[in-house]
């Protein structure tokens, strides 16, 4: 993955500041939050994950759903146990997975106040019928192939909860590796320059590819800060696989 964050800063070359001076959990600080966090779990799932590992989607009929995040945690805590469980079995090598956990309360009707409970699970390869069977605690679940050209931070967004409970927005495996993080010197960018970015040139991917070679555009968030009147744009690429030759026989 390519990362490119556009900012300004002082002469001296010191970042202004993109946060406001209040304290406490404001809708602006908030949603900062959950984006520094859907940056943060792009990059752990694409580091531990890749084409033909599962994405798991799991959830409960609304009269089995537990009322409790304890007892949520608990379901998705013994369907990783049953994973690891059929991997030993199997005599496969022990897997990976990380965990998203969305709680959703019902606003109208019978269950008005009841709780449900959404799991999206990335795990390591294996059959996706069997990753379905082995969730014995929901009645709902689908698997599908994760396919990671297509997932950055506005795809991880769309799996973390915009109120989560406690400190973990997500859960990860103790064999999960970390991203290794590499970074290069920043280069200049005039006001204008950034301002016709944001404003032109967002969803044009053929700029991008341009101006970065031999990496794929994905995404592009330009943000307009009220508090210092500046522009602030965050770009993502993911580096172009060359196809693998075939072995002569």
């Amino acid at each position: 993955m390519l990362e490119v964050d556009f900012y300004p800063v002082y002469p001296s070359g010191r970042k202004y500041s993109d946060k406001p001076k209040n304290k406490g959990t404001t809708p602006v600080k908030a949603e900062c939050n959950r984006r520094a966090a859907a940056k943060k779990l792009a990059a752990v799932v694409n580091t531990n994950f890749d084409t033909g590992d599962l994405l798991v989607h799991l959830t409960y009929l609304p009269e089995k759903a537990p009322q409790t995040y304890e007892e949520a945690h608990r379901d998705i805590s013994n369907y990783t146990r049953r994973i690891g469980y059929w991997r030993r079995k199997k005599g496969l090598p022990e897997g990976k997975y990380v965990i998203t956990i969305e709680e959703q309360i019902y606003k109208t009707g019978t269950r008005k106040g009841r709780s449900n409970w959404h799991f999206h699970v990335f795990l390591t390869e294996m059959p996706r019928d069997v990753a379905e069977d082995l969730w014995k605690d929901g009645e709902r679940v689908n698997a599908d192939r994760f396919q990671p050209e297509r997932f950055g931070q506005k795809a991880a967004a769309e799996y973390l909860s915009k109120d989560p409970r406690g400190t973990k927005r997500y859960i990860c495996s103790r064999n999960c590796k970390k991203p290794v993080v590499k970074t290069s010197e920043p280069k200049q960018l005039s006001a204008a320059k950034l301002k016709n970015m944001c404003e032109t040139y967002v969803g044009d991917n053929a700029y991008w590819e341009r101006r970065y070679p031999g990496y794929r555009f994905i995404e592009a968030y330009p943000v307009w800060n009220d508090y210092n009147k500046r522009w602030y744009l965050y770009l993502e690429m993911r580096k172009i696989e060359e196809p693998k030759k075939k072995k002569r026989k």
